[in-house]
């Protein structure tokens, strides 16, 4: 038989056995094979009403551009289009008679790939080859669906048998699901539980590798550092407000608002919260401050003990909302009283006090009080309804200076003084006493002072002592700062009255003591004999005392001692002047009051380096 009619020979001989139901994959010959057809057709007619040999039948060679076999026995080539009506199974393990169900095409064998050659060839012409893999060859090989890029050799796409419905869905919109067949944005993850995306840097590129996550569920967004003990470094929790963290085009960083102002690098938009500083003790501060640099110079942290926000200025820590200003101007002009701060941008701010001077004080106060920043006083004769002084100008909310009185001048911790002397009129004999429950200041024999409006709002302090003992009027606060102050200068002419008798009482005692032991007459016509009858060094009370110009100083020394001097120094201590004595024996010195203030001062002995006495003396 012709090798050329012997597949058709065979194909009719199969239909024929199967009662010509064309249910099994048949070859489609296109119109180039008209002429055999039309034989291939005589022939079975032929064949049927024989029943010959079919073989013997086409025994003829067939047309030029039939279906031809080649060299290999069982191999085809068909030099034309080829359609199959039905499907088709192709593998060396395809079954006969396989059974195709909704199936078009089947591939059976135990090594399944599809390879894509493109043979281009023109320089411009894309020629990359492609493949599919349909599970590894090897024995223990993974079960999965690949595509190839075949030149060079990477698994483009890889899906793992097992993979669970829906791993990846690409619907119409191009919108895409992982998990999901209705993705309703351009990509939707859906899971159970935490969906998350890891992002992954290997050493390939010779960087560190870092893998971060993305991830959410119902109690955060987050990222999540995976190398670093999956630590999460930023968190979004559910319910969060639109523009929580709103960044600007500019770079502006707002919260609670969604237009933050381009001059700010943070820009807080919430009306019912507040900023609320790193918060430390003291202690911890001061270690943080030992880490610091001036570069750092700006840096605010709240102090849980002192309750104060500190600011680094690069140095040290300074308190915000403390004023640590020097008066500029504190002085008395006339009857003027200016004063002004260093910062306060006012040249002086001045209160007139003309109004105040009458010089008598023997009437009671019935008006002395403060309503806002306005001090009201009258006095019961003065026939003045309330003098009024505006204190409005000197409120700068600051108390970070301490007052102090020295004799008769009060000062400022960080400067400037004012002279009191001149208000001294020595005829008031009157107690001032502080009620702490009610805050009132009052003056013994009438008038009082609200002092509640004074209580400063930047220092939320409780008043822990205020008393007078003695001569020293002592005002505490409870972090320590106190105040006291010696108003011994404002009950001086009692005291200078007294201190007279004492001064003459003193006197005539020294002198009946000096009468007593030189066993004189009894008279006191005159200074003693102290050489004769004195074995120690004496000092006198000075003559005048009290005194407005010049006072003189008796003292006495046996000339068996090398050096004397005389001390004079202030209620305070401080010295004031020392007289080395330049004549033993007896003698005396004057003092004259051109330095000294009225005030009390006292004057002391020393011989040979040892305080012998001390009295005190009055300047008017």
């Amino acid at each position: 038989m012709n090798r050329d009619i012997e597949p058709l020979v065979e194909l009719f001989e199969k239909y024929h056995s199967s009662s010509l139901t064309l249910r099994e994959p048949i070859i489609y010959i296109d119109m180039k094979t008209k002429q055999l057809l039309f034989s291939l057709c005589l022939c079975f007619m032929a064949w049927t009403l024989t029943a010959q040999n079919p073989f013997a039948i086409m025994a003829q060679s067939p047309p030029p551009d039939g279906v031809i076999d080649q060299d290999v026995p069982g191999r085809q080539v068909i030099n034309d289009d080829l359609e199959v009506i039905g499907s088709l199974g192709v593998g060396n393990d395809t079954q006969p008679n396989q059974a195709y169900g909704f199936d078009t095409v089947i591939l059976r064998e135990n090594n399944l790939r599809m390879f894509f050659d493109d043979t281009s060839n023109s320089a411009n012409f894309p020629n990359n080859d492609w493949g599919f893999e349909f599970n590894e060859s090897t024995n223990g090989g993974n079960n999965w669906f690949r595509v190839l890029d075949r030149t060079s050799g990477n698994a483009v796409f890889v899906a793992e048998a097992g993979a669970r419905n829906n791993a990846l869905y690409v619907e119409a919109d191009g919108d895409v699901g992982i998990g999901t067949n209705s993705p309703a944005v351009d990509l939707e993850i859906q899971t159970g539980d935490t969906p998350t995306v890891r992002l992954e840097q290997d050493n390939t590129s010779g960087f560190t590798p870092q893998s971060w996550d993305v991830a959410g569920n119902e109690a955060n967004f987050f990222i999540r550092d995976a190398t670093n003990g999956s630590t999460l470094p930023f968190r979004i929790r559910p319910g969060a407000p639109t523009s929580a963290i709103d960044i600007n085009g500019n770079g502006a960083v707002g919260i609670h608002n969604a237009s933050p102002n381009a001059n700010a690098s943070l820009d807080l938009g919430a009306t019912n919260r507040g900023l609320l500083l790193n918060r430390m003790d003291t202690a911890a501060r001061t270690a943080l401050g030992g880490a610091l640099t001036p570069a750092e110079n700006g840096m605010v942290v709240f102090d849980t003990d002192e309750l104060l926000a500190y600011v680094w200025d690069g140095v040290d820590w300074v308190p915000v909302g403390t004023d640590d200003q020097s008066a500029d101007v504190f002085q008395l002009t006339g009857n003027d009283l200016e004063l002004s701060l260093e910062d306060d941008g006012v040249a002086n701010n001045v209160v007139d006090l003309s109004g105040y001077l009458d010089n008598t004080d023997d009437q009671t106060a019935d008006v002395f009080q403060l309503t806002g920043n306005d001090l009201e006083l009258s006095l019961e004769d003065d026939g003045v309804a309330n003098n009024v002084v505006d204190l409005s100008g000197y409120l700068d909310n600051t108390d970070d200076q301490m007052l102090a009185l020295n004799g008769n001048s009060l000062d400022l911790e960080d400067g400037g003084s004012v002279d009191l002397s001149g208000y001294l009129d020595n005829t008031d004999d009157q107690q001032l006493t502080l009620d702490n429950t009610l805050n009132i200041l009052s003056l013994e024999d009438g008038g009082s002072v609200d002092l509640t409006p004074f209580k400063m709002d930047s220092d939320d302090q409780i008043l822990t002592e205020f008393s007078l003992t003695g001569t020293m009027l002592k005002l505490e606060i409870e972090d320590g700062n106190f105040l006291e102050v010696d108003i011994s200068t404002i009950l001086a002419p009692l005291e200078a009255r007294v201190t007279t008798l004492e001064t003459q009482m003193i006197d005539v005692l020294e002198r009946l003591d000096i009468i007593e032991e030189c066993a004189c007459d009894g008279t006191l016509g005159g200074l003693p004999d102290f050489d004769a009858t004195i074995s120690g060094p004496r000092l006198f009370q000075n003559v005048p005392n009290p005194f407005d110009n010049t006072t003189s100083i008796s003292y006495f020394v046996p000339f068996k001692y090398n050096q004397a001097n005389i001390v004079i120094s202030s209620s305070s201590g401080k010295i004031l002047n020392n007289i080395a004595l330049d004549k033993l024996g007896e003698g005396s010195i004057d003092v004259n009051k051109s330095t000294m203030q009225s005030a009390v001062y006292f004057y002391s002995l020393y011989v040979d380096g040892k305080r012998v006495d001390t009295k005190r003396m009055v300047v008017k």
